[in-house]
């Protein structure tokens, strides 16, 4: 390795969405240029298998790629400069793409990840595994969906998971849901549905369908097959994946999830109807209208019955339809 001459600052790639690993590795490629994997691995004292892993995120990213090296048949890696890596990394985040993480094709899967932490799942073998999973499951269940709609076979199959929902709820597993802004939720009944809520947010963008089962294993539905599953236990790939999740959490909205009478409570209210008119529209007791309002007003923070509906009515969109069918 030869001594890097350049004095520009070396970019914290674990602030642009890349794990520590692969911040090392690109870091050392910088530093002291091109390199093979053996290299790397003697040098930073981590395994080949590591070096492999963080080398083939860092060529997903497109700030680290494969040179030639004359008269040398081993792979030799490089480090894209500062300036360039940065502009590239931050040009994904604008875009919404997928961190490299979870962007397990070209050399992901080249670095033979099938054998040391990824698998693929298809047919009654996915089935079987999810199952398992869910049964398994004990602490959290971090779930990410971009789905806009559920066809009347994928509520079907969710529906089947009801039981196991229960069981989860009883044994007190934390669930947390990132779904699409503008999606609709499955045609279940309301008591099964609030089986699958626990906390909900929605994004504008969201990168990959992906479940995280107590933060071990993970379910994601790779880029170019929809109809298979990968299973990730690898813990690096596996950190990365949560803290893509995280990031969007973060930076999500809080889901409004109400039920029917709820929703219809928030427009009456906005209409600026009393509790007897809302009471007789809705066909409830007085005592059940005033209960409702102030449980939602105390749920999302606001001080006044007319700041409720206008704020819940404009999240929610126009409900006066579903409003007049449930004075109906």
């Amino acid at each position: 390795m030869s001594d890097h001459a350049d004095t520009t600052p070396l970019p914290v790639l674990t602030r642009l969405g890349l794990p520590a690993d692969a911040d090392l590795v690109y870091r050392t490629l910088l530093m002291f240029g091109p390199a093979t994997v053996r290299v790397l691995s003697s040098c930073l004292r981590v395994s080949r298998d590591r070096v492999e892993i963080a080398l083939a995120i860092l060529d997903e990213a497109e700030v680290a790629m494969p040179v030639a090296v004359p008269d040398k048949a081993t792979p030799w890696w490089a480090g894209r400069p500062p300036e360039q890596a940065i502009i590239r990394l931050r040009e994904r985040r604008t875009k919404g793409q997928m961190p490299p993480p979870v962007a397990l094709g070209g050399r992901v899967a080249q670095a033979g990840l099938s054998l040391h932490g990824v698998r693929p799942l298809r047919g009654q073998a996915l089935v079987d595994r999810v199952r398992s999973l869910h049964d398994a499951v004990r602490e959290e269940f971090l779930y990410c969906s971009t789905e806009m709609s559920f066809s009347e076979e994928e509520a079907a199959s969710l529906r089947g998971f009801v039981p196991r929902a229960r069981r989860q709820r009883a044994r007190g597993v934390r669930r947390r849901s990132l779904s699409l802004s503008e999606s609709l939720p499955p045609a279940l009944p309301e008591d099964e549905l609030a089986l699958f809520d626990g906390e909900m947010r929605t994004a504008d963008m969201l990168p990959v369908e992906i479940g995280i089962y107590d933060r071990q294993v993970v379910l994601m539905v790779p880029a170019d097959d929809p109809h298979c599953r990968l299973e990730v236990t690898e813990p690096l790939l596996v950190a990365g994946i949560h803290a893509l999740f995280e990031q969007h959490w973060s930076s999500s909205t809080q889901a409004v999830t109400l039920s029917l009478r709820q929703q219809a409570l928030v427009t009456l209210l906005a209409a600026g109807h009393t509790d007897a008119g809302m009471a007789a529209r809705l066909d409830i007791s007085a005592r059940t209208v005033a209960y409702e309002v102030r449980a939602l007003m105390d749920a999302h923070g606001v001080c006044s019955r007319f700041q409720l509906g206008v704020m819940l009515s404009r999240t929610l969109g126009d409900l006066n339809a579903l409003a007049s069918s449930s004075a109906g």
